[in-house]
C-alpha cells in the first residue's frame, strides 16, 4: 500500500468513526473518548512540527496564520480567567476544572490539527475512494431512515402526527449533525451544489423534525442557491438577516423553551448565568461550575445557590439538560470578559471562512459554521463531541482557485 493510499484509508476510517461514534460508544468504552484523544494528538504533533521546522522563518508563517494565532491567544486568556476563578472561589475540585477547560479547547485543537495537515489537494487526489465511502454510508443511513418509517426496527418519536427519526443514534441531534457533515463532504468531493446525495442528507436532516434541523435545511438550500447563482460570499449583514429569518422559523419553539408554563432548564440557565456573572464579576465562577457537563462531576453548589436545583434536567440525580445550552456556560463560568473573548474567537473563525476562494470549500465551511451558531442556542455547540467533524471541515486548507 502506497503512502498516499494509506493516508486515504486513514481519512476514510476517521470519517466512519466520527459518523458512527455515538453508536460505537454505547458498545465499546474506548469510543467515548475518541474525540478527546483526537484533540490531544495535536500536542505531540505540533511539538514535532516545531522541532522539524526549527530553522524556518516564523514571521511569514505567523502572518499567514494571523487569525489562528489570535484564536490561540484568546483561548489562552479564557483558560487563565477560568482557572483564576476556580482558585479564587473554589466551587469545584481543580481536576474537574482542568477537564472542563480541556473541553473548552477540544474543538480548536482539532481545528488547528487539521489546519496543519488536511488540504483540498489531498481530498482531490483521493476523491474517488473517499467519495465512494461517503456515498455508501449515505445510502445506508437513508435506508435506515426509510426502514424507520415502514417497520418498527428503530425507536421513533412523534411530532405533528409524523414520526421523528433517530435510527440507531441516541438523540435526534446526532443524525442531524452527521447529515450536515456529509453534506459538507459532498460539496468538497462532488463539486456540485445540488446532487442526489446532498438531497438524501437533507431528507435525513428533516426527518428528525426538530425546529433547529428544519431551519438548518432551509438555510442550507438558500446558501447553496445563493453561492451557486450569485457567486458571492455571505457578509455579516446578510448573515444577520438570515439569522433573523431563522429565528422567525423557530420562534414558536423558542417561546416553549423560555416562556413555557413551567420554567425550563434552558430558561433557568440563561437567566441565572447573568446573575452568576454579575456576582462573580469580572471573572465568572470558573470551569465546571455552571451549565457544562463537568459541572455535575461533582454536582456544582451553584445550582442550589441560585435556586435551580429542582428543575427537570438540572437536579442532582437528573442532569440530562445541564449542558443543553452554550452561551450561558460561557457567561456563567468565564464572565463578561470571557463572553467578549469568545465572541472575538467566533468572529475570527468567520474571517477565516470568508478568506476561502474556492466556492465549494466556502459553501462547506459556511454551512458548518452557521450550523454551529444555530446549535449554540439549544446545545453545547462548540463543546459538544458532535462539533469535532465540523472542526475538521473548517480546518481544510484551500487549493487556491479564483472564486
Amino acid at each position: 500500500m502506497t503512502k498516499q493510499k494509506t493516508k486515504a484509508f486513514l481519512m476514510i476510517g476517521l470519517i466512519y468513526l466520527l459518523i458512527f461514534q455515538d453508536w460505537l460508544q454505547t458498545k465499546i468504552l474506548f469510543f467515548r473518548y475518541f474525540d478527546e484523544l483526537l484533540a490531544l494528538s495535536f500536542v505531540p504533533i505540533f511539538l514535532f512540527f516545531l522541532w522539524k521546522n526549527k530553522d524556518r522563518d516564523w514571521k511569514d508563517f505567523i502572518k499567514e496564520n494571523r487569525a489562528k494565532f489570535l484564536i490561540g491567544i484568546c483561548l489562552f486568556l479564557l483558560c487563565i480567567l477560568g482557572l483564576l476563578a476556580n482558585i479564587l472561589f473554589s466551587y469545584q475540585p481543580l481536576f474537574s476544572a482542568l477537564v472542563d477547560a480541556f473541553t473548552f479547547l477540544k474543538f480548536y485543537l482539532v481545528y488547528f490539527l487539521f489546519s496543519m495537515f488536511l488540504s483540498q489537494d489531498f481530498l482531490e487526489r483521493n476523491r474517488s475512494s473517499i467519495l465512494l465511502s461517503i456515498q455508501i454510508v449515505t445510502a445506508f443511513l437513508f435506508a435506515c431512515v426509510v426502514a424507520s418509517y415502514l417497520f418498527p426496527v428503530f425507536s421513533t418519536g412523534s411530532r405533528f402526527g409524523i414520526k421523528t427519526i433517530t435510527i440507531f443514534y441516541t438523540h435526534y441531534t446526532y443524525l442531524a449533525s452527521v447529515s450536515i457533515f456529509l453534506i459538507s463532504l459532498f460539496l468538497l468531493l462532488e463539486k456540485k451544489f445540488f446532487s442526489i446525495y446532498i438531497f438524501l442528507n437533507l431528507c435525513m436532516l428533516c426527518s428528525t423534525l426538530r425546529f433547529k434541523s428544519l431551519a438548518a435545511a432551509c438555510i442550507i438550500l438558500f446558501l447553496l442557491g445563493y453561492i451557486k447563482f450569485k457567486r458571492k460570499r455571505m457578509d455579516l449583514l446578510k448573515l444577520a438577516v438570515l439569522g433573523g429569518l431563522s429565528i422567525l422559523l423557530v420562534f414558536s419553539q423558542i417561546q416553549v423553551y423560555f416562556h413555557g408554563v413551567k420554567r425550563s432548564a434552558r430558561e433557568a440557565l440563561l437567566e441565572e448565568s447573568i446573575h452568576v456573572a454579575n456576582d462573580h464579576f469580572p471573572l465568572g465562577a470558573g470551569f465546571a461550575t455552571f451549565g457544562s457537563h463537568y459541572s455535575t462531576k461533582p454536582y456544582s453548589p451553584l445550582y442550589k445557590k441560585y435556586g435551580i436545583w429542582y428543575i427537570n434536567g438540572l437536579k442532582e440525580n437528573d442532569t440530562g439538560y445541564v449542558s443543553d445550552s452554550f452561551w450561558p456556560i460561557i457567561l456563567g463560568q468565564i464572565g463578561y470578559i470571557g463572553l467578549i473573548l469568545y465572541g472575538i474567537i467566533v468572529l475570527l473563525l468567520y474571517s477565516e471562512v470568508q478568506k476561502t476562494k474556492n466556492k465549494y470549500l466556502y459553501a462547506a465551511k459556511i454551512i458548518v459554521f452557521l450550523y454551529l451558531i444555530i446549535s449554540s442556542t439549544s446545545e453545547s455547540a462548540f463543546f459538544n463531541p458532535l462539533a469535532i467533524p465540523f472542526a475538521i471541515i473548517l480546518g481544510v486548507q484551500p487549493k487556491e482557485k479564483a472564486y
